[in-house]
């Protein structure tokens, strides 16, 4: 939330969807200010960025617009994917939250772990990553990472949130996604070439 006009404020959200095979789909981004500011709807800029996750070798993904309440002070987990890559190497996990904290001064983190290991790092263990202004304030919390993998190997990916305050508030429109870096190059197929196969 803005509290003097030098802020600009960058908000990042994320979600999968299931889409058809074939039609058009239109995309938009809304904003949404208060009726008594000065300039209402006044922004620098948006973007819209999509992935075709099934473009690639494996991915999963999964969204929950309830979310979640707790009266914890601890992470909770918000989502859990089990992924298992086809191929060793790197995978990509992108997530986000909404912290609905319903009031002021309440402040909150997330992270992702893989296999109860946080990545990147341990940092976002210890250190709040949002905070709220008043009770008004919805704080959209995008999450990035690149994890390895062993193929074949099943590996359990969750989103997990924690608040400084025990009432009963959370999370909502939460989302995970997990994609590997390798190309889905479809099924193999065989030339023969003058009696002999070419594979």
């Amino acid at each position: 939330e803005g509290e003097d006009t030098n802020e600009t404020i960058n908000r990042c959200m994320t979600r999968p969807y299931t889409i058809g095979s074939s039609g058009t789909l239109n995309w938009k981004i809304q904003t949404k200010d208060s009726d008594t500011d000065a300039a209402p709807n006044d922004y620098a800029g948006s973007a819209l960025f999509g992935i075709k996750l099934n473009a690639f070798a494996d991915f999963v993904g999964t969204y929950d617009a309830t979310g979640l309440t707790s009266t914890s002070t601890s992470f909770v987990n918000l989502l859990t994917e089990s992924y298992t890559p086809s191929q060793t190497g790197n995978n990509i996990v992108i997530a986000s939250s909404v912290a609905d904290f319903d009031a002021g001064r309440r402040v909150g983190s997330q992270r992702v772990q893989v296999d109860s290991t946080t990545t990147p790092n341990a940092q976002v263990d210890s250190e709040f990553s949002a905070h709220t202004n008043d009770d008004t304030d919805e704080m959209a919390q995008p999450y990035v990472s690149v994890f390895s993998g062993t193929r074949g190997v099943a590996q359990t990916v969750n989103l997990d949130a924690l608040k400084n305050n025990s009432a009963n508030i959370g999370w909502q429109e939460t989302a995970l996604s997990i994609f590997s870096t390798e190309l889905n190059y479809g099924t193999p197929f065989v030339t023969r070439l003058g009696g002999r196969g070419l594979y």
